[in-house]
Formats: structure tokens, C-alpha cells, sequence
């Protein structure tokens, strides 16, 4: 366990969450779905802090994944968790999916609002909040999880890098990447300093680079795009969320065409894969265009986010660190479910040189420095 102070929220509901989370696999649950964006973080926070293990074996996935269950004729139990659940319109939309899935579904949250019956969703809970506490205890567990040092939100690929060693004061961090990056932005809190998190936002990092690697992705440019850094300065870990908003067309990667440069042949197989894979699905088309827009968005951030870290010069990177192992298995596992983050993996595995190279030619055509600017 990491040095710094406790979190509040654990100290008061600690018992609280190991409570609700051994309930959820108490019906025996096929697998569990921890509702985003706080349901797979708190799960995640209460294994940190030795809170509550899950069982050997037990599948966790958020309600995104379950577009890539397919449906079938089940008695299987499935448990679904929330953090909190107030009027319940989110637990009824989950609890649905699970049903369409052909599974019997079992919901369980942290707490309970205080409101009335007729308005509220059923679900098994283990603290009642009056209408007075709401805020607060959602801004404890929000606050929680910045000791996690990574963002809470699951739908953008993560990677965890070792700081250069010589970076060592917070000063000297956001002094090297403001000047190395000149539309960084500090967005550290309070809570973030007291516990040796830094939080930082650089947008527009060569934005005209996602347009050369998914030429065919959209008709139009992406809208924006931007990367998020924290770093750990206990740990040295940085974590880095590439973020682009693109304007998806999901009905032609459906039709067929596909979006990625030729010379990173693993994109474009993949997204084949993806959607056979999708198609054999039994569910809507919304359904499916949905997932397809979760996949190739995924796919398209990886390749900006991998590009960062091979262009900047801030990240202790040595030749053995694959693409893989910069990432962890549980953020992809928790979005895509266990079948497509394992494809996702091998696929990156057997193209990892070219897809170095490739890159690299490309960052090249951007016609910046290795720092992303015209710093000498």
C-alpha cells in the first residue's frame, strides 16, 4: 500500500463497500457489472486498499462491455453494482441490458437516497442517505478516487509510464511540460497536492496527427483532441488518457470501410474482427453501432496516446516495454470484456516493431520537434 493518508470516504464507508461488494457475489453471479464511471473505480479502490478481493476467477465488467455479450437463454444470475442510487434510471437501463442478455439480473449499490418509493428503483443497499447527504457523499467518493491517480472515467485507453528520474519536484514537472508543450494546463486540487498527485491537461498535441493515421475514420477532422497526465509522484508512475472527439460514422465501418492507415495492417484486421464479431451479436442496430463506436474510438486513441509517449522525451522508456505492458489488462478488460481485450492485445503483439516504425514516420510528417513545439 502507497504511503500517503487514507481516504476519508474509506475511513467512514470502508466496511460499508467490502459489505455491498461480498453481497454482490453472494448469489454466486455468472460475472459482476460495476456501472461506470464510479461503480469499476470504487471496486478498483477497495482492492488498493485491501478493502475487499474478489474472488479467484470472477469476471468484473462495466455495462459498456455488456455490448459485447451475446444474448442467450440463461438462469445464471448476474449482480450489478452501483455506488449510489438515487431515482435509478441508470440501475433500471443496466438492469434491462442484463435482461436482453437473457440473464437475471441482481442489483446492489453502496447507498440508497432517501426519496420516495414510487420513484425509486428496487436494488439491496447498505446505507440510507437523507436528501441532505447526497452531495456530500458523492463529493467523498469522487474525491476518493484521485488517490487511485488515474481518471475515474473507462471509455479512453490508459498507459502507465516510469517519470524521468531527474523529475522529481511538482515545480520542475509542470515548469519542463508547460515549456515543452505550451497549451498545458495545471488542473491540481487541493486534495491532489496533499497527496503527491499532479493533474494535467495538454490540449491540441499535434492535432493534425489522428487525421494521417484514420484518414478514412470520419468525413470530417477530429472536433478536438487533447491528453491527460497524472503523475504519482510517490509511485514515479505516470498515467496518460488520450482523448479525441471525432464525429463517428459507425454505419460505414459496419459496410465495411475500414478506417485505419494500410501501413498498420493490425488496425484494420482487427476492426474486421470487431465487426464479425459485433454482427454475431444478438442485438439491436443502435446496439451495434454503439459498440463499434466504443471499439474504433478506442483503437483510434490508442494509436494517439502510444504516439505521445514515443514522441516525448519526459517518460523513462526503455526498449523491452511493449505497447502491452505500458497498459493493464483490468482498464480493458473492464470496457471491452475479457474476449475482445484479449484480441485487442494479441494484435498489438504481432505487429509491435512495425507499429513503432510506423508511428515514428508519421510523427515525423508533423513537422514538429520531439517535444511537440519549436523549443530548441
Amino acid at each position: 500500500m502507497e504511503s500517503f493518508p487514507y481516504p476519508n470516504f474509506l475511513l467512514e464507508h470502508g466496511n460499508a463497500l467490502s459489505k455491498t461488494l461480498d453481497r454482490t457475489i453472494s448469489v454466486d453471479p455468472a460475472f459482476v457489472v460495476a456501472i461506470a464511471r464510479r461503480g469499476p473505480r470504487l471496486i478498483e479502490l477497495a482492492e488498493k486498499y485491501d478493502i475487499w478481493l474478489p474472488p479467484k476467477g470472477l469476471k468484473i465488467i462495466s455495462d459498456t462491455a455488456l455490448l459485447f455479450i451475446s444474448s442467450k437463454k440463461s438462469e445464471h444470475t448476474v449482480s450489478v453494482f452501483d455506488d449510489v442510487l438515487i431515482y435509478g434510471s441508470t440501475m433500471r437501463r443496466v438492469l434491462n441490458m442484463v435482461l436482453e442478455k437473457g440473464f437475471f439480473p441482481v442489483p446492489f449499490v453502496l447507498a440508497k437516497g432517501d426519496v420516495h418509493p414510487g420513484f425509486q428503483t428496487n436494488a439491496f443497499y447498505t446505507l440510507s442517505l437523507p436528501k441532505s447527504q447526497f452531495s456530500a457523499f458523492n463529493s467523498e467518493s469522487v474525491m476518493a478516487l484521485r488517490y487511485l491517480s488515474k481518471p475515474y472515467d473507462i471509455n479512453h485507453p490508459l498507459f502507465y509510464i516510469s517519470l524521468k528520474p531527474e523529475l522529481v519536484l511538482k515545480k520542475d514537472i509542470v515548469q519542463l511540460i508547460k515549456k515543452c508543450y505550451p497549451k498545458c494546463y495545471d488542473l491540481t486540487n487541493d486534495l491532489e497536492s496533499r497527496i503527491g498527485i499532479v493533474n494535467l491537461t495538454i490540449l491540441d498535441w499535434k492535432d493534425e496527427l489522428p487525421p494521417l493515421l484514420i484518414p478514412r475514420y470520419t468525413e470530417t477532422f477530429p472536433q478536438s483532441t487533447k491528453v491527460r497526465i497524472i503523475v504519482n509522484l510517490r509511485t514515479r508512475i505516470v498515467t496518460i488518457e488520450p482523448i479525441s472527439l471525432f464525429d463517428i460514422h459507425a454505419k460505414n465501418i459496419l459496410d465495411g470501410k475500414l478506417p485505419f492507415i494500410n501501413e498498420i495492417p493490425w488496425l484494420n484486421e482487427l476492426t474486421r474482427n470487431i465487426v464479425d464479431f459485433v454482427n454475431k451479436i444478438d442485438s439491436s442496430d443502435t446496439e451495434k453501432e454503439l459498440a463499434i463506436v466504443c471499439t474504433t474510438t478506442y483503437l483510434a486513441e490508442w494509436l494517439y496516446g502510444y504516439s505521445f509517449i514515443l514522441d516525448s522525451e519526459l517518460f523513462e522508456k526503455e526498449e523491452k516495454e511493449t505497447p502491452v505492458e505500458l497498459m493493464k489488462t483490468f482498464d480493458m478488460d473492464i470496457l471491452l470484456g475479457q474476449e475482445l481485450s484479449k484480441k485487442f492485445q494479441m494484435a498489438i503483439k504481432s505487429s509491435e516493431s512495425l507499429t513503432k516504425e510506423t508511428l515514428k514516420g508519421y510523427l515525423s510528417l508533423t513537422g514538429r520537434t520531439k517535444y511537440g513545439s519549436s523549443i530548441s
